[in-house]
């Protein structure tokens, strides 16, 4: 026999009767529809103050930001689902993407920044959302075009996904792990050089990935208060 046992304001309870005299009480610790939308505008928060913090100059919030986006998108492993999973959304709204087409021809080959100058550096990587750019190709993808689309390319013609920079940056870079080897080559050339054909004063352009991560979390973060409207 199954049953349930609460109180109105105690958690709920799911039993299996034994016999008339001995129960078993196992809690229900299920979250509710109303808690994960709590906590999906708590994780939007935490990207609004990273977002404003590296906006300001702190850049190393890059790596918060992918910490979160992971947490909204990125699937685990075993029962481990993301957020956005969970509320049964992540494959049904639309994605904001900025991303241009990365032709291997184009310098540098980075589809959500800019080149700018100024800074401690003179030239530094700058996301289009900090540079007030509104590009006129900016579309709208199905989750999984828009995760694995290419943000990134090598000269040899390989790429990087904004799945690639949110796992290594969240992952492997620091955001909730920091691994004793890079996580691939390339992306230890977005981090360090950005663009193998590019310097500034004779040294490579750096931080091309924070930028990236950057203007990802500008994307998931306009996707979602459009789609919470």
């Amino acid at each position: 026999m199954f049953g349930s046992l609460s109180r109105p304001g105690e958690p709920r309870w799911n039993f299996v009767w034994f016999d008339r005299y001995l129960g078993v009480y196992v809690p229900d610790l299920r979250r509710t529809a109303e808690e994960k939308l709590a906590a999906l505008r708590e994780q939007l928060a935490m990207l609004d103050a990273s977002a404003a913090s590296y906006d300001a100059g702190t850049l190393w919030e890059a790596k918060r930001l992918a910490t979160v986006c992971g947490n909204l998108l990125l699937d685990g492993r075993g029962k481990i689902l993301p957020l956005l999973v969970q509320l049964g959304m992540r494959s049904k709204i639309p994605f904001i993407s900025t991303a241009r087409e990365i032709p291997s021809n184009m310098a540098p080959r980075l589809a959500l920044v800019l080149i700018g100058m100024g800074g401690a550096d003179g030239v530094n990587f700058t996301p289009y959302c900090k540079a007030g750019f509104s590009p006129p190709w900016t579309h709208q993808k199905k989750f999984a075009d828009w995760w694995e689309q290419p943000v990134f390319g090598s000269a040899d013609g390989r790429t990087l996904s904004r799945k690639n920079v949110v796992f290594s940056l969240r992952s492997q870079d620091g955001g909730a792990h920091f691994d004793e080897e890079w996580g691939s080559d390339l992306s230890r050339l977005i981090a360090t050089t950005g663009d193998e054909r590019l310097s500034s004063d004779g040294k490579p352009i750096a931080n091309a990935h924070l930028a990236t991560m950057r203007q990802i979390a500008w994307e998931l973060t306009e996707t979602l208060k459009t789609a919470l409207r």
